[in-house]
């Protein structure tokens, strides 16, 4: 995850650059959602249970989609740092 870690170093120099923080979050919440949908399909049912991990990183991945702006509005930022 070298574009978390540059995320990281780009805030920590003063940086920032809203375009690549936001293709940072996009890249980093998708990712972690689809890894908690394909662990709950393994787990099949039991991975619904609350006291199954998968369940609580499904929860997790989408509260963090959700959260300082959704994926649509991180689209949204990217593509006005791109000029689009």
């Amino acid at each position: 995850m070298a574009q978390g870690r540059k995320a990281a170093w780009m805030r920590d120099v003063g940086r920032l650059d809203d375009g690549f923080l936001s293709m940072t979050k996009l890249y980093a919440t998708e990712a972690a959602s689809e890894c908690a949908d394909l662990a709950i399909q393994v787990h099949g049912g039991y991975g619904f249970l609350n006291e199954c991990a998968p369940s609580r990183f499904w929860r997790d991945g989408r509260v963090l989609r959700i959260g300082d702006g959704t994926s649509e509005v991180q689209i949204g930022i990217i593509a006005r740092a791109l000029g689009l």
